[in-house]
């Protein structure tokens, strides 16, 4: 049984040896600096600024017309009839109610396909990253360090092959 043990412990210890003989390669990619030069998140924010352009154009007559209002409001006379005057605050507060949930919706869509667009984004950066990996046979990517060697730094070939649209084929 001791005999056992003792073989058990040498082989663990060969394997263990062996383990730490091999070098881990590892890679380095710098999110930021991928985010601030990829044309596709470009392209992305680009196409959102188009796809919302006609809402917020609404948002923004809505808000001049509530703009008008309270001018118009702020300008009466003291001596205005009272049906007159609850007439157009009830214009007013019905133009800023709508205006409110106008500034809501558009806010919420925008954020929504924000989302969504950065979902697909990093889907086809983490892609990309893999594909660099394995073509560099690395064990390991890191996104964050306090000092990385040139030698070890993925993230131009990374934008490179975004930028050429070969993230996530």
């Amino acid at each position: 049984m001791k005999r056992i043990a003792t073989l058990f412990l040498c082989a663990l210890a060969l394997f263990a040896n062996a383990a730490a003989a091999q070098q881990v390669q590892i890679g380095f990619i710098d999110g930021a600096r991928i985010e601030r030069e990829s044309k596709e998140l470009q392209r992305g924010a680009e196409s959102l600024k188009q796809e919302f352009a006609a809402r917020e154009r609404e948002v923004n007559a809505l808000d001049s017309k509530v703009g008008a209002l309270r001018a118009e409001l702020d300008t009466l006379k003291p001596g205005t009839p009272p049906a007159e005057l609850e007439k157009k605050q009830r214009e007013f507060t019905l133009n800023f109610q709508r205006l409110e949930q106008a500034r809501r919706n558009l806010t919420e869509d925008v954020e929504m396909r924000k989302t969504e667009e950065l979902k697909k984004f990093y889907a086809n950066v983490r892609a990309a990253v893999e594909k660099v990996a394995q073509a560099r046979n690395l064990d390991l990517v890191l996104q964050e360090a306090i000092f990385v060697s040139s030698a070890h730094d993925i993230t131009e070939q990374v934008i490179k092959m975004l930028n050429a649209g070969e993230g996530a084929k």
